[in-house]
């Protein structure tokens, strides 16, 4: 079906090759930490004053020149466009997120990755893949010939590369995660990196976040660019990852807004906050429409076993009805609930009964720009709306 793809790729490839090899790429693919781990690399790379082009889920960035995409892995013209752009910037360190789509469209193919790594494996788009097996299969088809980081927790097997193979996570890992404290202004952890123990401590929030950070320090170390000082310079500034776990303060109470749309995220985030902060939590969420519709129930279920109230809104319908997909949330619903489909009315239903609880998560959207309904696209940022309210 994608034979054109891998044939143009092929046709591209030959034609740059010789721009290509002057570029190191870095390709992380995985269920969520994407854009979290990539845009940490980014950024540790222009604070260094390393030029660097970072391509993921929250846009493309030339050195400092911002650009919108759509997909998180552009298509195979686009991204010799970036490519070319970026080469003829002098940029050496091109950082890509790496989508399940692309890696089965061939979107990637041809390009040679010093590192390629994998945050996670856990449920979504099965609407495309149609089984999670599928699913696992495609994310794991995409480490061959380079230098692999994976998470321990995920099952792998060593046939899938010829070079070498790197672990993190918090048992009989090359990088080895150890006592981790999470707390509601920062999180820190130890990293034991041959035989040597590092103390990292970072304004990201969360043991999701702690496992970002320790692949993006695993990526560093095998580049040969990990400096413990410069590290925590870097780290002890407040880092911003757009649109995940950003928090504003309202009233004397607490909003956080995150890009969680997994059943994985939503747990994880939400988890995270019920242990931390112990109080009341509205969540605000949907799903998102035509895409997979077997994660709905799940996540209505994994929102109330961690909240005290649950506003059900519209995320992206697209072309389905917009209460088809509530009511699919709903059946795994068990505590009290309130539909508002208008997103920005549902976040003005959380902001008015603030007051009652202390916490008010925004989910599954995070920066995105706009919601898609029908043929039509609305202007709708979760963050900017929350700024605004603030502001005034």
């Amino acid at each position: 079906m994608y034979k054109k793809n891998k044939l143009k790729a092929k046709k591209l490839y030959k034609k740059y090759k010789h721009i290509l090899k002057d570029i190191t790429f870095i390709g992380i693919t995985g269920t969520n930490g994407k854009t979290t781990t990539t845009t940490l690399l980014y950024k540790y790379l222009m604070f260094n004053n390393i030029k660097a082009t970072l391509i993921g889920t929250n846009g493309i960035y030339i050195n400092n020149d911002y650009y919108e995409t759509i997909n998180t892995t552009p298509g195979v013209d686009k991204l010799y466009e970036i490519i070319i752009e970026s080469y003829n910037k002098g940029i050496k360190y091109i950082i890509m997120e790496v989508s399940s789509h692309a890696i089965l469209q061939h979107r990637v193919y041809g390009i040679k990755f010093e590192i390629k790594a994998i945050t996670n494996i856990t449920q979504d788009h099965l609407d495309y893949h149609k089984t999670f097996k599928k699913y696992k299969k495609t994310k794991l088809s995409f480490l061959k010939k380079a230098n692999i980081i994976v998470n321990k927790e995920i099952k792998f097997t060593k046939k899938l590369n010829n070079r070498k193979i790197y672990t993190y996570g918090e048992y009989k890992s090359y990088f080895l995660i150890s006592n981790l404290i999470n707390t509601n202004t920062y999180s820190s952890f130890n990293i034991k990196i041959n035989n040597t123990s590092y103390f990292i401590k970072t304004n990201l929030l969360g043991q999701f976040n702690i496992y970002n950070v320790t692949l993006f320090i695993s990526v560093l170390y095998i580049l040969n660019m990990f400096n413990y000082k410069t590290l925590k310079r870097f780290l002890n500034q407040v880092i911003k990852i757009n649109g995940r776990m950003e928090q504003y303060q309202y009233k004397n109470k607490t909003i956080i807004i995150d890009y969680a749309h997994t059943p994985d995220g939503l747990e994880k985030v939400l988890s995270y906050v019920k242990d931390i902060y112990k109080e009341k939590i509205v969540t605000i969420f949907g799903c998102g429409g035509n895409r997979d519709q077997y994660k709905r129930e799940k996540m209505g279920i994994i929102a109330s076993k961690y909240s005290d109230y649950i506003i059900l809104t519209n995320d992206n319908p697209r072309y389905e009805e917009e209460l088809d997909i509530i009511n699919d949330i709903i059946k795994g619903v068990s505590i009290d609930y309130k539909v508002i489909p208008n997103r920005k009315e549902a976040i003005d239903f959380g902001l008015s009964i603030i007051q009652n609880y202390n916490i008010l998560l925004i989910l599954g959207r995070g920066c995105e720009n706009e919601i898609k309904i029908k043929d039509q696209l609305i202007k709708f940022n979760d963050v900017e709306y929350v700024k605004e309210i603030i502001n005034e």
